[in-house]
């Protein structure tokens, strides 16, 4: 039976379930505190766990459905809104965090990740990105690459076209090949102090 909401939902259990030791009641409440062990207080006065389903980092003031069973045990099981924010409209513009301690894993057929201003993807350790079978494509504006490390590639082929290459060696600058060309259509010139060929 729905009510208000700060109403209640009660859920009947089959008489042979095996979970039958007492009703479990719905209810709505606005959380008021959210502590560092990952439960919230509820109304002021219940304290809730997070479900595992409830995977929407709750904040103070939303609006959410939780139960409650045998012994008050209280689950929090879904955020309802959190329209309560500052300059938040009557759609689901809002800012939602999803925080997993251990895997998170999202498995589809086609998976497309869109940010209308920025998309940020980071890691502490490792970051991979594989396309085994596919190919791998990335088109931007510009690209900037900042490495404190070894820059690796390795390919069958590499082709470069652009405008204007520049290439800056602070120390050495090795190329080296089994033959190698260098054509120019108009001018080529080598300037150093020394200049050792053979």
């Amino acid at each position: 039976m729905f009510s208000n909401p700060m109403g209640s939902i009660s859920v009947l259990e089959e008489k042979n379930s095996a979970c039958n030791s007492s009703d479990t009641v719905l209810k709505y409440g606005r959380i008021t505190e959210c502590r560092q062990n990952g439960q919230v207080l509820i109304d002021h006065r219940l304290i809730a766990d997070r479900s595992i389903s409830c995977l929407v980092s709750p904040k103070e003031g939303d609006l959410v459905l939780y139960s409650t069973g045998a012994k008050n045990k209280a689950f929090l099981l879904s955020i309802l809104d959190r329209r309560w924010e500052e300059n938040s409209d009557t759609s689901l513009n809002i800012e939602l965090s999803v925080n997993q301690s251990k895997e998170l894993s999202i498995n589809a057929k086609h998976l497309k990740l869109h940010g209308t201003e920025s998309v940020d993807i980071s890691s502490f350790g490792s970051l991979s990105i594989s396309a085994c079978l596919g190919n791998l494509k990335v088109v931007a504006q510009n690209m900037f690459t900042s490495l404190s490390g070894i820059l690796m590639q390795t390919a069958n082929h590499s082709s470069l076209t652009a405008q204007q290459v520049n290439i800056e060696a602070k120390q050495i600058l090795s190329t080296r090949g089994k033959n190698q060309l260098i054509i120019a259509e108009e001018d080529i010139r080598i300037d150093a102090e020394r200049i050792n060929m053979g």
